[in-house]
């Protein structure tokens, strides 16, 4: 069975390489043996969007080549890349890009595509898949928790698990008592230790 990195570098790819070929969730799901819902959750969890949302935007952006670079016909570029009627590509085209797909072919105007996603060597972790981090900004406030110095293979969701179970309630007049906050850094750069820092508001 496949790690999750590879898996998911491997739907990427079979999704640019199966525009043309109906490329769909149901089709990814029987070639790694299983099933759609989890493919869905797992796709829409790692690039918080919808796998059937995402091969959409990439089949039309693949299908902009045969309109402002061929004289084929609408119609036979609708059914090359996978639509069975003509006006749903049409609907489909406008929604992703604004513009139908006949005012793009007159007019030429600049339009903005969804490129492919990819995975880097940054997003491995271990066996698994490392996603993030997503950036928000929040008021400035304190934080109190412990601190853990750890290897890499260290069980990190007991220790997690210990402090919110045993010890966080000791904490007095916390803001949000039901918040966690995890921090993590590598302090010496070693690929094998990490330090953990967890805290609470």
């Amino acid at each position: 069975m496949l790690k999750p990195y590879d898996l998911l570098e491997n739907i990427l790819l079979d999704i640019e390489n199966g525009i043309k070929n109906n490329i769909n969730a149901s089709v990814l799901s029987k070639k790694y043996d299983f099933s759609e819902g989890h493919l869905r959750r797992m796709f829409s969890f790692a690039f918080k969007q919808s796998i059937a949302a995402y091969i959409r935007s990439r089949t039309l952006a693949a299908s902009l080549k045969d309109i402002l670079e061929t004289d084929a016909n609408i119609v036979d570029i609708a059914v090359e890349y996978g639509f069975e009627y003509e006006q749903s590509y049409i609907r489909a085209f406008k929604r992703e890009f604004g513009i139908t797909p006949g005012d793009l072919r007159k007019t030429g105007t600049i339009i903005k595509i969804k490129p492919p996603l990819h995975l880097y060597n940054e997003n491995k972790f271990g066996d698994s898949v490392l996603f993030g981090p997503d950036i928000v900004m929040v008021p400035s406030f304190q934080l109190i928790g412990k601190y853990h110095k750890m290897l890499l293979s260290d069980p990190r969701k007991v220790i997690a698990k210990q402090f919110w179970n045993n010890e966080r309630m000791l904490i007095k007049s916390a803001v949000n008592p039901h918040v966690y906050i995890g921090l993590t850094r590598n302090l010496n750069r070693k690929p094998a230790y990490w330090s953990i820092c967890r805290q609470y508001r």
